[in-house]
């Protein structure tokens, strides 16, 4: 199993035990594949924890699967194209090599010789229509090479002002120094409309293809650009070319090891290179910063040496007096360690904070005055002055400043004369200062304060201002500075000073007793600030445990998906076993591999030869594998193989089986997916992702009318949670008037109160198209990217998805919209995805309108998700599409095979769908695990998984109870159903089911409701019936409610799916996820999700865990009950066994329970067979 390193690494030993321990299927996928270890391999697996090693322990014996009689021939091998290379290189004698090396010279001179001399306007006279040539026409490594690009015949460039290639060489393994080249525009004429630009440089020699040329190289590969945004690359396939007097490709795959060590040497010295630099850089600047600071410390202690000794002493008395009280001494007697108590932190503060007023204060007013003036002169005029005079600790202070006497002269009064002008209705354009202002030499700074006009006329050579601040308690002096714009009043550099009075009582000689009055005022504050300091701190802490929570609860989510993902596949590799395997069963890229076929249960049954015809990396790699005949069973035996070396740049080994070697025969391709089979120690890459975009009118959650919606939604999300670019187009209306248009859709009214898209809605296109302006709007749902077309003829200005008139009429015209769109904003997807018959217009609309015009690229695929509907676009959709699918592999068949009245009209028909089941299959749906999950649910009173179900469905049970007000009496078993009452759901059945619940002594809850009046009715009164004669044992909720829908899964024992067809069905399956046992008609999904308990172990083993042999296995992963016709009788037969096994062995029908919750119902296998769909597609 591969998991996340990442993912895991934040778990501990304990934690991943745990997941193993939840994970029982796991724990069995485990069993299944003990009795291949080696002794030494069990006691490693035993040191990995004791899940394991009880997996290890209770593995069963049984034989290997390559032992048959007839296997030990040896196999016939596939030549390997690389081995042949390197062997004829070897045998080549000196001589030859030189003939070789002679011959790639005349190559490269003759080429060099033709790019230096040729006429290009000779050339093109017969390529004017021509997109691209290059000269020589057979590019050769080693040489210069010139090409020739016509813009005209770009669908993206041909307006654009700028073309340039992106270079690469060896299907882009090798990239040059200069990964870009420039075009310029080229001497040829203009004929035809053409316009041809071109490049020369040099082709490396050691390549063989140029992806746009080096000489040691076998291939040139290049896409076109404009330099910015735009492309053209081929039709997604880029421009290569085949390189003469180069290697060849073999020899370029001899060298891949060597390449890949060089590569890993080469990054681990950069690496190093980098880290020292790094190192380097840190120490450079710790040094700087420590001499930057030394620095200016000396620069301090020069400018103030003599201002930090003013006023020093080593004595303070209380007066000049030579009697007076000594106020302070030092003495250079240090404090005894021995007598040190320690004080509480704040304390140390307040004290520092007391003796600072108490030994400061005189200092502190040093200096200070009430007034200054411009000069010494006693007629100068007033620069500033403040009142009170002394200002006093406490009180409130004004400041009268004169603008004009200082350096702030510039300021313009512009108060018309005679108007009085307040704070608030000051002039425009008035310039007004500001106060900005601090307490004891500035170890208070308070907010900037702006100034108004004084009250103070004065002179006209005189401006002044006021403003009021209050002087803090325990202030000595106030510091200030005045600014203005730019200007600064800073009193020459030192600041203006206001030296402060002590408030009464005190006075001089009672200062110690004023600062001693702070001191609870001050501990107050330093405890107040310790607190806050401590309180952030936690809040700090405890918001670093709960991202630290959260990023481990998110790796167990990964790791969960990534065990539940791994299991699907390895699901699909067990029933791959069945028909073949491989020896070694781990393939490893560079060495050889004997691929075993059994065709008894597939389509070559019986064929006197079988072919093998095999790839590698999506069949995108250079070399290919046959058709080639596998060798034949022995007697007795039952499998064909054939033998091959895996390249060393494989990831992959993608196959087929046939009995003819090509052309018409029988071929067994998985139903069209093909064999694929991972390689390990590959050095090479996998194809690019996938480009997919969803075309469909709804979209969980902001367009859902069914489970269509919750489809698009939720595939899009499981494909590219495989690593796929997935892209959503929808629908979207006009608000009228004037309404400011950001998306693009066919979007609905109702769209524009969506509290999904409100906020996020996004501008991305508009222009014209059928008639009308479309604008498009972008946002992201459910971490989709979403477009909305939006046309301003009306279409979607509707309350609902569907219901007009002329639905038709307006969704085929989204269809063409949604591919206008891509084609006008250059978007080339590799899969177009529609959906039903309101999109199945895309199919025939792509093919006729849009593909032979640039939309190139695309192969279409449609899922049919109700067949019951737009049979007509369907017939299209299914002519016109390279796959279609329904939502379930029964559904499918059941639509295509069966000649029943029922289904006569939806085949016969409609011969274009009958005539397309070559290319039609079937997948299931999945469910949304996120969102359908017990154990994070805020619907329910307690969460639970499969280990505590019991407790948690009783739990729900009771709430249950409550809120459809049903007794509690004897906690009897609940029977549910959660569907909407229309004919396709089996209504009559649903009806009987009421009555027969409760004879059997069951509790019946219904949530949904009829479309139909009648239907509705009828159900209207079955509930006052029942209400009547069972008050409290039926509960019926006429509505949609999903929040209700998640108490009635987890609180019902039984769920109820009697569907008359059912293309796939949810309801089964999240019930199941939630523990109700489910009992179903056999039809569609139902017969694809539930597997009756006494009639489909086989089945069941095959369908969930891959087992052919549940015996052999010993696994049961049956999970419902189940019935096939569509009267009462049928139905009772099912119904009967479930509430017997209920009430005739609980222990049973518990465990029961907990076993259909383990089960896996998402996407994830799903996603894989859709991925595997869109490569087939590419591939048809």
């Amino acid at each position: 199993m591969h998991v996340s390193v990442s993912a895991a690494s934040q778990l501990s030993q304990a934690e991943l035990e745990e997941l193993l321990a939840e994970n029982a299927k796991l724990k069995q996928l485990l069993n299944s594949y003990a009795h291949k270890l080696k002794p030494e391999q069990v006691e490693k697996l035993t040191k990995h924890g004791p899940a394991a090693a009880a997996a290890a322990a209770a593995a069963p014996a049984k034989l290997k699967a390559v032992e048959f009689a007839d296997d030990k021939e040896e196999p016939l091998d596939i030549p390997d194209p690389v081995e042949k290379a390197v062997a004829a290189v070897k045998k080549l004698t000196p001589e030859e090599q030189a003939r070789r090396d002679e011959a790639k010279r005349v190559l490269r001179a003759n080429a060099q010789k033709e790019v230096d001399t040729h006429d290009p306007t000779k050339l093109a006279a017969t390529r004017h229509s021509w997109l691209i040539f290059t000269v020589p026409e057979k590019p050769v490594a080693g040489a210069d090479v010139m090409i020739y690009y016509n813009r005209t015949q770009s669908e993206a460039l041909r307006e654009r002002n700028r073309i340039q290639a992106t270079l690469g060489y060896n299907a882009w393994e090798m990239n040059p120094e200069q990964a870009r080249v420039d075009f310029y525009p080229s001497p040829i004429p203009h004929v035809d409309n053409s316009d041809f630009w071109a490049t020369r440089f040099r082709i490396p020699e050691n390549v063989y293809e140029l992806n746009f040329i080096p000489e040691n190289v076998y291939e040139l590969n290049f896409v076109m650009t404009d330099g910015e945004s735009l492309f053209d690359n081929n039709n997604g396939q880029d421009y290569t070319y085949a390189l003469q007097a180069g290697i060849t490709w073999e020899e370029w795959q001899v060298q891949a090891v060597e390449r890949e060590e060089a590569q890993a040497r080469a990054a681990v010295e950069a690496e190093e290179a980098r880290r020292a630099e790094e190192a380097k850089q840190a120490a450079e600047e710790k040094k700087k910063r420590d001499r930057e600071n030394a620095t200016k410390r000396v620069t301090d202690l020069k400018n103030g040496f003599v201002w930090l000794r003013e006023g020093g002493v080593n004595k303070r008395k209380v007066s000049d007096d030579p009697d007076a009280k000594t106020w302070w001494s030092m003495a250079p007697t240090p404090i005894s360690q021995t007598s040190f108590n320690p004080i509480p932190q704040e304390r140390l503060c307040v004290a520092a904070r007391g003796r600072h007023l108490k030994n400061g204060f005189v200092w502190l007013r040093e200096g200070g005055v009430n007034k200054r003036k411009v000069s010494d002169d006693p007629d100068a005029k007033t620069w500033w002055s403040v009142a009170p005079t002394p200002l006093v600790a406490g009180k409130t202070a004004t400041l009268l400043y004169n603008s004009k006497a200082g350096p702030l002269a510039w300021i313009e009064d512009k108060r018309p004369k005679g108007k009085v002008v307040t704070s608030k209705t000051m002039p425009e354009g008035q310039q007004v200062p500001k106060l900005l202002r601090g307490f004891n030499n500035w170890a208070i700074k308070e907010q900037p304060l702006p100034m108004k006009f004084s009250r103070i006329t004065g002179e006209e050579d005189e401006l002044w201002w006021e403003v009021d601040f209050e002087v803090p308690k325990d202030a000595a002096c106030v510091n200030f500075v005045v600014n203005c714009e730019n200007g600064w009043d800073n009193n020459g550099g030192k600041d203006h000073k206001v030296a402060v009075a002590l408030p009464p009582p005190y006075t001089a000689e009672t200062v110690n007793e004023w600062a001693e009055s702070f001191f609870e005022g001050f501990l107050a504050e330093e405890t107040a600030t310790r607190l806050k300091a401590e309180e952030e701190a936690a809040i700090r802490d405890a918001k670093r445990l709960k991202e630290r929570t959260e990023q481990k609860e998110k790796a167990k989510a990964v790791l969960r998906r990534q065990m539940k993902h791994e299991k699907a596949k390895a699901v699909l590799r067990r029933q791959m076993k069945h028909v073949m395997f491989t020896e070694p069963e781990v393939i490893e890229a560079g060495k050889p591999v004997t691929v075993y076929y059994c065709p008894d249960d597939t389509a070559l049954a019986g064929s006197n030869q079988v072919y093998f015809t095999g790839g590698f990396n999506r069949w995108a790699h250079k070399r290919q594998l046959g058709p080639a005949a596998m060798r034949p069973p022995g007697i007795n035996g039952r499998h064909w193989q054939i033998r091959f070396n895996v390249p060393k740049d494989a990831l992959q080994l993608d196959f087929v089986f046939s009995n003819v070697p090509g052309g018409d025969g029988l071929y067994d391709s998985r139903s069209g997916f093909d064999y694929h089979l991972p390689i390990t120690g590959g050095i090479g890459k996998m194809p690019g992702r996938l480009h997919v975009v969803n075309i469909a009118v709804e979209m969980a959650p902001v367009a859902k009318v069914g489970g269509l919606g919750d489809v698009v939604t939720a595939l899009g999300r499981a494909v590219q949670e495989e690593g796929h670019l997935v892209e959503v187009i929808l629908p979207r209306a006009v608000q009228e008037e004037g309404h400011l248009v950001e998306v693009i859709l066919p979007r609905y009214d109702f769209f524009l109160q969506s509290p999904v898209l409100a906020g996020q809605m996004r501008y991305e296109t508009e222009f014209d198209w059928g008639g009308t302006r479309i604008f498009v709007s972008t946002a992201i749902v459910e971490g989709l990217r979403c477009f909305f077309i939006e046309p301003r003829n009306g279409f979607f200005q509707t309350p609902t998805v569907y219901g007009r008139y002329d639905d038709e009429v307006r969704f085929d015209f989204f269809c063409k919209a949604a591919l206008e769109f891509l084609l006008k904003t250059g978007r080339n997807p590799d899969i177009l995805h529609c959906h039903d018959w309101s999109t199945a217009h895309v199919a025939k609309s792509f093919w006729e309108d849009y593909q032979p015009y640039g939309l190139s690229k695309p192969k279409v695929i449609f899922t049919i998700h109700n067949m019951n509907y737009g049979q007509k676009k369907i017939a299209e959709a299914a002519n016109y599409c390279q796959k279609f699918t329904t939502v379930s592999p029964t559904y499918a068949f059941e639509k295509f095979t069966t000649v029943s009245p029922t289904y006569a009209f939806e085949v016969g028909s409609h011969p274009a769908i009958a005539g397309q089941t070559h290319k039609f299959m079937g997948i299931r749906n999945g469910i949304d695990t996120e969102l359908w999950s017990p154990t994070e649910n805020k619907f329910l009173p307690l969460p639970y998984d499969a280990d505590t179900a019991e407790e948690g469905k009783r739990r729900a049970r009771e709430q249950l109870r409550q809120r459809v007000n049903m007794s509690g009496w004897q906690d009897k078993p609940i029977v549910a159903v959660v569907s909407r009452l229309t004919p396709q759901k089996g209504v009559h059945l649903i009806k009987h089911a009421a009555y027969k619940a409760l004879d059997r002594g069951c509790q019946f809850v219904l949530l949904g409701s009829a479309p139909d009046p009648k239907v509705q009715a009828e159900f209207d009164e079955l509930a006052n019936e029942l209400g009547h004669g069972h008050v409290q044992d039926a509960g019926f909720v006429f509505a949609y409610d999903e929040p209700l829908s998640h108490l009635i899964y987890a609180g019902a024992d039984v769920i109820l799916v009697p569907s008359n067809f059912e293309p796939c069905g949810l309801t089964q399956m999240i019930a199941m996820r939630y523990g109700a046992v489910p009992v179903v008609r056999h039809t569609g999904g139902l017969r694809d999700t539930v597997f009756d308990v006494d009639n489909d172990k086989p089945r069941a083993a095959w369908e969930v865990v891959g087992s052919s042999d549940y015996l052999r296995d010993k696994v049961d992963e049956t999970n419902g009950f189940a019935f096939e016709g569509m009267d009462s009788d049928g139905f009772d037969y099912a119904f009967n066994r479930c509430i017997d096994a209920y009430y005739n062995d609980r222990a049973w029908f518990r465990a029961l329970q907990a076993r259909v919750m383990r089960q896996d119902w998402s996407w994830n296998r799903p996603a894989i067979d859709y991925v595997e769909l869109y490569y087939s597609a590419i591939r048809s």
